[in-house]
């Protein structure tokens, strides 16, 4: 009898929890109708609509492609007119479109992800869970953080509340909202500090995973500067504060795509409960080498089209 194929069903959260529809919008209707018959696509046909989607994206996005390239040049100190440099862009933009569209369908129409490193992460979980902290999940923008989200919510005793900044794009906003909670998580946007704070607050002491996607730029460039990239570079405040304050946990956790329709999950314990840091600037830097690291093994599953240094063009 073959094994069964890992995943995300084997612990679906929406299997625990209620999702409140959305009313559709007429360029959100349009969009469920496209992932809709995207879905239902042959396979040889999917990765023809990839293909067309990566280079209409080279083609026409010449600012992130730019930036992209500006930023490949910095961490690794190539050309921008290098093969290396010209592939890598593509390698980025079809990882981008490609982990999109999967995690959208699966979302939507499940049962086709296969999602590897559930029973370590969960072990893991459930260790850190016993201590009654709650705890911090820190990720980046790397392969699929949504199924980072997704994950954790399976394997622990509620759902994740992740950090997020809104976006601008009122209909993008919503379909975040609704791909979120299809996949098990709560979201606190930071509309505002002072909620967004005490909001973090309450879910730590309601002993619930608190969840960052902590590898972009601050608001105001107002976090600790530490190195990422042999640069100094600021970084968002909020992981380390509320670990050093509340004590709690903190777990990296990343899921990068290692196939068609196939992730994996890594993990790595960075701080246990009751940990006596008291130095966040010190578990910052712990954070970015973290991240870094992933980075680099993994480089063309990160957003590199993100200005998150200041370069000179």
């Amino acid at each position: 009898m073959p094994a069964a194929k890992p995943s995300l069903l084997l612990f679906n959260p929406l299997h625990r929890t209620t999702t409140q529809r959305v009313p559709l919008s007429c360029s959100r209707g349009l969009l469920h109708a496209l992932i809709f018959a995207y879905a239902r696509l042959w396979p040889p046909l999917q990765r023809a609509v990839v293909r067309s989607l990566v280079y209409l994206r080279i083609r026409l996005g010449t600012k992130h492609r730019n930036i992209t390239a500006r930023n490949i040049r910095f961490a690794f100190g190539l050309p921008e007119h290098s093969h290396f440099s010209r592939t890598m862009v593509q390698q980025v933009f079809r990882s981008q479109i490609q982990i999109g569209l999967e995690v959208i369908q699966e979302a939507f129409y499940p049962g086709k992800l296969q999602l590897h490193g559930l029973a370590e992460l969960q072990a893991a979980v459930t260790r850190l869970e016993a201590a009654d902290k709650g705890g911090i999940i820190v990720t980046a923008h790397l392969g699929s953080w949504d199924l980072v989200g997704a994950a954790v919510s399976a394997v622990s005793r509620s759902q994740l509340v992740a950090v997020a900044k809104p976006t601008k794009r009122r209909f993008l906003q919503q379909l975040l909202e609704e791909l979120r909670q299809r996949m098990g998580m709560e979201v606190i946007w930071t509309h505002n500090s002072r909620h967004t704070l005490k909001q973090m607050a309450l879910t730590l002491k309601r002993q619930q995973w608190l969840g960052f996607v902590m590898d972009q730029k601050p608001l105001l460039r107002s976090g600790p500067a530490v190195d990422f990239f042999a640069t100094p570079t600021s970084f968002v405040s909020g992981p380390a504060t509320m670990a050093i304050k509340f004590q709690a946990p903190v777990l990296a956790v990343f899921c990068v795509r290692t196939g068609p329709q196939s992730y994996r999950l890594l993990q790595r314990e960075i701080l246990p409960a009751n940990h006596g840091v008291d130095d966040p600037e010190h578990l910052t830097q712990r954070f970015a080498h973290t991240i870094e690291e992933m980075i680099r093994l993994y480089p063309e599953q990160w957003c590199w089209d993100y200005k998150r240094w200041r370069l000179d063009a």
